[in-house]
């Protein structure tokens, strides 16, 4: 969707009050009303525009989002994840040094200031000076110095060892007027030929030696303050803003748009040495491999499909972020390990900036929560450890009953509750599970539960299976298991002694009844014969 400036439309200040915007609207409808201009279609598709304008700035929420937004206003829910990382106290605007690698290295906060965390002590330092800063952005200047952004004080120096600040001055003052902006703050980042890259509503790129500030075009792009860099693919570095992901053309100094779905949010995204696009977007993620331009989803073995924070390690395994959750994805085995709380993984909300694999191999991912640290020791399985589901417990009727294994359990018709407790074995016993149980006999239709046990009521008489599952570390289904064999017995009036007992009687009743129905017809014989014979007699 192209952008329409609805405030120039209705012939207003971006700053005009709701009744400035009434009695705008007012005027132009009452000009413009087709009503008034019947056969001019121009009147029209402008009381159409003034309309739509209105509809937007007259509405609070509505014209907040298209402050914010612009043309994507109406996508505005689907951008508080990204906007978040701007947003909430205590989350990380971003992280420097050379990928924590000597004296450490310091990382931003949004309203937390700047922190410092050096990886062989394991020790954390707080720069009380910088404490309520909203960190934007922040990257290495010098081994005593740190280059910020913030949305208060632009672009400034930070000496770690005085806790002095000091305006950081571009050469040119228009370029320094676009990017010092604590309206559209800037993202700053150290290249691989040390030249200081910063990026907002403009693109350049500051050589520090000569102080030489060269601009970067895009083609057909207008910029936005939201831009991340990803990472390169044969020595091309990649960004991304909220709908595009851009190459950078040396030949041409100008960013071109990797061919992407232009309406789309993307959270988070990065590239692997093979030239994989990964981007998270709302519904999920997508994959990208540029050499061949394939394109195809990755679904995640939970049905989890909003994934805030993504970074791809030193051996192509990708770590994705989520809500309290991190997923490991090895590309090549296909194969997911999912981290949840009982892994050690606190409840935090992933955001895409703050995420870092270190020089050292370590990860690093920040939130709104606070920063996690995964050692690159660890190694995610190739697959889970073996898991069995045995039965644990079984209650009929609220009461405890014994049960002898691998017997099949007889229960009366009449029964008010089964509740049947599984027991995992193997594995990590403290892992949040799904379980699903299946009562085949019953149905092909599978019970899911956070809880490992099962509960059943009334149901037909007959003869039941209980099966149970759990999810794997991996997200994956562990093999299904038997927990109990039983049949639920019928009635006393259903069952075969009783209805032997009357077919018995029905068949001595019919018996009786052919007998009776005989001696009748043979007193009935013998009387005709009497009587015959009287006849005779008579006869003579």
């Amino acid at each position: 969707m192209a952008y329409i400036d609805y405030y120039q439309v209705l012939g207003v200040d971006k700053k005009a009050s709701q009744d400035d915007i009434k009695k705008a609207f007012r005027k132009l409808a009452r000009k413009y009303h087709p009503d008034l201009n019947p056969n001019d279609a121009t009147a029209k598709d402008k009381f159409q525009a003034i309309n739509e304008a209105n509809e937007v700035l007259s509405d609070p929420e509505k014209r907040k989002k298209y402050d914010e937004y612009g043309e994507h206003w109406k996508h505005a829910d689907e951008f508080e994840a990204q906007k978040r990382a701007q947003q909430q106290a205590g989350g990380f605007g971003g992280f420097g040094g050379a990928g924590f690698g000597g004296s450490g290295a310091g990382f931003g906060t949004d309203g937390g200031g700047i922190n410092c965390f050096d990886p062989q002590t394991e020790r954390f330092t707080h720069y009380p000076q910088t404490l309520g800063e909203k960190i934007v952005s922040i990257c290495p200047l010098s081994e005593t110095e740190l280059l910020a952004s913030s949305f208060s004080k632009g672009i400034f120096r930070f000496n770690k060892k005085t806790g002095n600040y000091q305006r950081f001055s571009l050469p040119d003052k228009d370029a320094e007027a676009k990017l010092a902006s604590s309206s559209a703050p800037t993202n700053i980042r150290v290249n691989d030929r040390n030249e200081i890259e910063l990026y907002g509503n403009a693109f350049y790129r500051y050589i520090p030696g000569s102080q030489q500030l060269i601009p970067i075009h895009f083609k057909n792009k207008q910029l936005q303050y939201s831009w991340i860099y990803i990472g390169k693919y044969r020595t091309y570095p990649f960004f991304h803003d909220r709908n595009n992901v851009f190459q950078y053309n040396k030949e041409k100094n100008e960013y071109e748009t990797i061919a992407y779905e232009k309406n789309n949010q993307i959270l988070a995204a990065s590239i692997d040495s093979l030239g994989t696009l990964w981007i998270a977007e709302p519904n999920g993620v997508t994959r990208i491999h540029l050499p061949s331009n394939r394109k195809e989803p990755l679904k995640l073995p939970d049905g989890n499909d909003v994934i805030t924070s993504l970074v791809i390690d030193h051996e192509g395994i990708v770590w994705m972020g989520s809500l309290g959750i991190i997923y490991a994805y090895n590309p090549h085995k296909n194969h997911f390990v999912i981290y949840n709380e009982m892994d050690g993984i606190l409840p935090n909300d992933f955001l895409a900036k703050p995420a870092l694999v270190a020089s050292d191999g370590n990860i690093y991912m920040g939130g709104s929560e606070g920063l996690v640290r995964i050692n690159k020791a660890l190694k995610p399985a190739s697959a889970p450890p073996p898991i069995t589901l045995k039965l644990q417990e079984i209650a009929l009727n609220g009461t405890t009953v014994h049960f002898i294994p691998r017997s099949t359990m007889e229960i009366p018709y009449n029964f008010s509750s089964l509740k049947i407790h599984t027991q995992l074995e193997g594995g990590n016993v403290f892992h949040k599970r799904i379980y699903r149980f299946r009562i085949k006999g019953l149905n092909t239709e599978y019970t899911e539960t956070s809880r490992p046990h099962l509960v059943l009521h009334t149901i037909s008489p007959g003869d039941y299976k209980i099966t149970v599952q759990c999810t794997q570390n991996d997200g994956s289904w562990s093999p299904e298991f038997t927990l109990l064999k039983f049949t639920v017995l019928p009635p006393w009036w259903q069952q075969s002694w009783f209805i032997l007992l009357c077919a018995v009687i029905i068949i001595l009743f019919i018996i009786y009844t052919i007998k009776a129905h005989d001696r009748q017809l043979k007193r009935k014989y013998k009387e005709q014969e009497r009587t015959i014979y009287k006849e005779k007699v008579k006869a003579q």
